[in-house]
């Protein structure tokens, strides 16, 4: 086992290597597969988090069948895709009530898994139905450290529910062996900040990791970065001008799944304004659209800095905060500086398998 996890961690830095010479030397194909990638199960959630899109911006509402997972998943399969599968998007994980069985098909193809979810649905029921299945990963945003400011994030009443539901899987996970790596978040905004101290001092030593990521301005600057931006000029007399944009290094690592199919390399293009293709097409395969012409033209915009195709896809790059914003990394030069950072933080449930074997086998 410790042997296994240890070719692992070799095979996959040795093809992140690969995909870091590709951005390191401006190429816009991209020889490894994404390691990065997004598959949305239904569009649908039932809170209202204020930092969150809009239900318009959403699309019509559903899920993905699980024929259609099957078909991404196989194809994810065949290209030996290393990185956990992100069970996420633009709803609620959870509310997809196949998702065990998603997570059992990808676990029998040999592929990892992890949820991004709210937890409000996430009882002991359900958390023992994908801990069976084989789930890596469980990532819970709680987004506060209160009942009260919770429910002035969600407009949802359940903070109680969740914290308990968190603890729960805490416990459950230890009895299947605690391979299963945990993390909470909170998106910081001016309503929680006050709590962010309390909530990483209680959570961090009960997680594998628990961290507050601020929030920021997508595809233009957000109505509380407007506010800020022009209650500073009013008061200093000085113009701020936007920072330039430093160029994106997600068109080399990420692709998302629509829970209709729908193919996009951004994962802030709530609006799916970027569709570059469709797994539900016949001759759909995984690398055929990772290195389509789309893809080739959306990297070369991000490598000259100048970003005329994406905005004749009605897609403002140039306007988007996350290269300035993203803790991992500000730019395509910060992200070559800080590699290892992000391989770090990418292969975390990967990493912890390895400590636990490491463990089993001192004992």
């Amino acid at each position: 086992m410790k042997y296994k996890i240890q070719q692992l961690l070799e095979e996959t830095l040795r093809e992140e290597l690969q995909r870091y010479e590709c951005i390191k030397n401006r190429q816009t194909s991209c020889p490894v597969p994404p390691n990065h990638i997004y598959v949305e199960p239904t569009n649908k959630c039932f809170l209202k988090c204020v930092m969150c899109t809009d239900k318009e911006i959403r699309g019509k509402p559903g899920e993905m069948s699980f024929s259609l997972w099957k078909k991404i998943v196989d194809s994810i399969a065949k290209y030996k895709v290393k990185s956990p599968i992100n069970i996420i998007g633009r709803g609620e994980p959870l509310m997809n009530r196949n998702l065990p069985k998603f997570v059992e098909y990808a676990t029998s193809k040999g592929l990892e898994t992890a949820i991004i979810s709210n937890g409000v649905m996430l009882d002991k029921k359900y958390a023992t139905a994908l801990l069976k299945a084989g789930i890596n990963k469980i990532q819970f945003s709680i987004h506060a450290f209160s009942r009260e400011t919770y429910f002035k994030i969600t407009g949802v009443d359940v903070y109680d529910k969740v914290k308990k539901n968190l603890l729960d899987l805490l416990k459950l996970n230890k009895k299947f062996g605690g391979k299963c790596y945990i993390n909470v978040m909170s998106v910081e905004s001016h309503i929680n900040k006050h709590e962010s101290a309390a909530f990483l001092k209680y959570w961090t030593p009960r997680v594998d990791r628990a961290f507050v990521t601020p929030i920021y301005s997508i595809q233009g600057e957000s109505k509380m970065a407007k506010e800020s931006i022009k209650s500073i000029e009013q008061k200093s007399g000085v113009k701020i001008g936007k920072s330039k944009h430093k160029g994106c290094a997600y068109p080399w690592f990420f692709l998302s799944y629509r829970q209709d199919g729908t193919i996009n390399p951004c994962p802030y293009d709530f609006k799916t304004f970027f569709n570059i293709g469709n797994a539900n097409d016949r001759d759909y395969d995984l690398m055929k659209v990772w290195n389509s012409k789309e893809m080739q033209k959306f990297r070369q915009n991000h490598l000259d800095g100048e970003y005329s195709y994406c905005k004749s896809v009605n897609y403002t790059c140039e306007e988007c905060e996350v290269p300035l914003a993203l803790h991992t990394y500000k730019g395509l030069d910060q992200y070559v500086n800080d590699f290892h950072i992000v391989f770090s933080r990418e292969y975390a449930s990967i990493l912890k398998m390895a400590a636990v074997s490491e463990g089993d086998t001192r004992n």
